[in-house]
C-alpha cells in the first residue's frame, strides 16, 4: 500500500507493540538508567554523593550490584589437614617436558614403566602437570627413588605432592636427584647429618629408606633438589670440630 504523499506512513498497531518494555540482557531498561543516574559527579549535592556511595550502582556489564567486601568463607580445617597429609604421604606430581599425554597413555605407561602393586588414582592438571596417588607406599618410595624416566624421548619432572601446589610458579629447572656418598663413617649416618650434606648441596628432601635401616653400608643415598644448569660437586668435605 502506498503512504499519501506529504506524511509518513505509521507502523499499524500488533501484539508486538503491546508487549512489555525493552529488556536489555535480563535487566529493565528503567533499572539501567538508575545505575547511570547514580554515578553522577562531584556537583551532586551531598545527600545524592552520599546515597550513591551507601548503594552500589548497577553497570550494563555487569548486571548485578558490585559487593564492597569480599566474603570470607571458613572451610572445615580437619578435613582437609587429613585430606593433606594423607594426599602428602601418597602422591607425586609429575610434568613430562615438552609432551603432554592423554590420560589414557600416560595411565598406560605408569602400568607398563613403573609396574605398581598397588592401586594408582591420576589426576590431570594444568600445563601437563599431573598427579599420581599411590595406596601402596611402597611403589611411591620405589618410584621417587628410581629414574630418570621418559615418555619417548620427553623426560619426566617429578616431585613430592606439596599443599597449595601452583604449576605457574613452578621452576623446571631445579629437579630431585639422587646422591651417592661413598666411604661415609658409620657415625654421620644420622639422619640429621645427612640432611646437613643435601642443605650442602643443594635442598635436601629425604633418606633413601636402605640407608635409614642401613641395609647397604657401602654408600648413602640422599635426594636433594639441584639446579640442572649448575655443575654438581665431585666431592664434599664433611667437618666435625677440629676433624676435616
Amino acid at each position: 500500500m502506498v503512504p499519501p504523499q506529504g506524511g509518513a506512513s505509521k507502523p499499524s498497531p500488533s501484539r508486538h507493540s503491546q508487549g512489555p518494555k525493552v529488556i536489555f540482557g535480563s535487566v529493565d531498561l528503567d533499572i539501567l538508567n538508575k545505575g547511570e543516574k547514580q554515578q553522577g559527579n562531584d556537583n551532586d549535592p551531598p545527600e545524592e554523593q552520599e546515597n550513591r556511595a551507601n548503594n552500589p550502582k548497577v553497570t550494563s556489564s555487569t548486571c548485578r550490584p558490585v559487593a564492597k567486601e569480599r566474603p570470607r568463607i571458613e572451610l572445615p580445617g580437619d578435613k582437609i589437614d587429613s585430606r593433606i597429609e594423607f594426599i602428602k604421604d601418597h602422591a607425586i606430581i609429575g610434568k613430562f617436558i615438552g609432551f603432554w599425554p592423554t590420560e589414557r597413555a600416560l595411565n598406560g605407561w605408569i602400568a607398563a614403566k613403573w609396574k605398581p602393586k598397588g592401586d594408582v588414582t591420576l589426576q590431570l592438571g594444568p600445563k601437563g602437570f599431573f598427579t599420581a596417588i599411590f595406596f601402596c607406599l611402597e611403589d611411591k618410595y620405589r618410584i621417587l627413588g628410581g629414574g630418570p624416566y621418559f615418555f619417548n624421548s620427553a623426560r619426566l619432572y617429578i616431585r613430592d605432592w606439596m599443599p597449595r601446589f601452583n604449576p605457574d610458579k613452578e621452576d623446571l629447572t631445579w629437579a630431585p636427584v639422587w646422591i651417592i656418598l661413598y666411604s661415609l663413617p658409620d657415625e654421620y649416618w644420622e639422619e640429621d647429618c645427612l640432611m646437613g650434606i643435601g642443605n650442602g648441596v643443594g635442598q635436601y628432601i629425604r633418606v633413601a629408606e636402605e640407608t635409614k635401616t642401613r641395609k647397604y653400608i657401602s654408600y648413602a643415598r640422599i635426594c636433594v633438589f639441584i639446579r640442572l644448569n649448575e655443575a654438581l660437586p665431585e666431592l664434599v668435605t664433611l667437618a666435625h670440630r677440629d676433624e676435616e
